[in-house]
């Protein structure tokens, strides 16, 4: 008996997870978390909100200087913009404008980047986050009578045909684990928002 109701929770996890990941991949004009552009897009945007200060715009210009494309590319839309309109620079870009006229600001690298990843790692730990409350799970492991959320999630990536190992899961669930809410039940605030109990 106690192996069948260990099989229908883990068929409503599965059900569950899968509800989840669907409504992060919504294909809307916000985009997907599972996708890159939307995930680079994310990035560019806390980015953007650096320039709001000059101690964050400081902290913007030394990863633009250490070769960040990202950084790079939201301070020359914001110098295009100011000068544009004439307007002041911040004097914390003066030095940057001379070590860029002089080619002493590096290209960012080319390739892969954490930040392609962002949104997806984050919408897998907080899959795995609210499967482990709903259902009692837990995060990583293994047992003869439970799965563990980690390997329900890999499963129900399937569902927007997402093939992803369950060490993979485990990984963005470590990375961000720490993240996620911790209170006991927080998914069952969840419930009005169309996600199946």
């Amino acid at each position: 008996m106690t192996k069948l109701a260990a099989t229908r929770d883990s068929a409503g996890a599965l059900e569950y997870a899968r509800a989840m990941i669907l409504r992060a991949h919504r294909k809307d004009e916000s985009g997907s978390f599972f996708e890159t552009p939307s995930s680079r897009e994310f990035c560019r945007r806390v980015l953007q909100l650096m320039l709001l200060t000059a101690e964050s715009r400081l902290d913007l210009l030394a990863l633009a200087r250490a070769g960040d494309g990202d950084a790079q590319a939201v301070l020359g839309a914001a110098i295009v913009e100011l000068a544009s309109r004439r307007a002041r620079l911040p004097a914390e870009f003066d030095g940057y404008l001379m070590e860029l006229a002089v080619g002493k600001v590096p290209r960012a690298p080319r390739g892969r980047d954490k930040r392609d990843n962002f949104l997806h790692d984050i919408a897998i730990a907080a899959t795995v986050a609210a499967t482990c409350d709903r259902f009692g799970l837990r995060p990583t492991g293994r047992s003869a009578r439970w799965r563990s959320a980690c390997a329900i999630v890999a499963q129900a990536l399937g569902v927007i045909n997402m093939q992803i190992s369950v060490k993979a899961v485990e990984r963005a669930w470590t990375r961000y684990a720490a993240a996620m809410p911790s209170r006991r039940d927080w998914t069952f605030a969840l419930e009005n928002k169309a996600l199946p109990s």
